[in-house]
């Protein structure tokens, strides 16, 4: 996939991210998981889009593993909203079938990346 529609992609997903953090309710818990959410999507999405003022294989390596990392967070924040029943599964399905196929988007895009810095 090119850089330029994996940010367009991770853009498309912070936007999903931020439209379902209003659908949870007022609770307590259910705004403390929805911050954890928001802010660990969005800052991915941060993460991705200035991949292309990296200088270095070994800073684009590095700033993509940190993208994945709060990609896995996302999907953590996710099943807790849905264990402890703040949300149903079939809610938020959407928005975890995409964050493992952008996980798996970027996991490739890592193993790519590795393989032509050891060139």
């Amino acid at each position: 996939m090119k850089l330029k529609s994996l940010q367009e992609r991770s853009k498309e997903f912070a936007l999903h991210i931020i439209l379902k953090s209003r659908e949870l309710p007022r609770t307590l818990d259910a705004r403390e998981l929805g911050r954890r959410i928001l802010r660990n999507g969005t800052r991915m999405a941060a993460k991705i889009s200035t991949l292309t003022y990296v200088r270095g294989q070994l800073l684009f390596i590095h700033r993509l593993t940190l993208a994945l990392q709060d990609l896995d967070q996302v999907q953590l924040w996710c099943d807790l909203v849905i264990d402890s029943q703040i949300l149903s599964a079939e809610k938020l399905q959407d928005l975890r079938d995409e964050a493992h196929a952008l996980a798996r988007i970027i996991k490739l895009s890592i193993r790519h990346a590795k393989r032509r810095f050891k060139k």
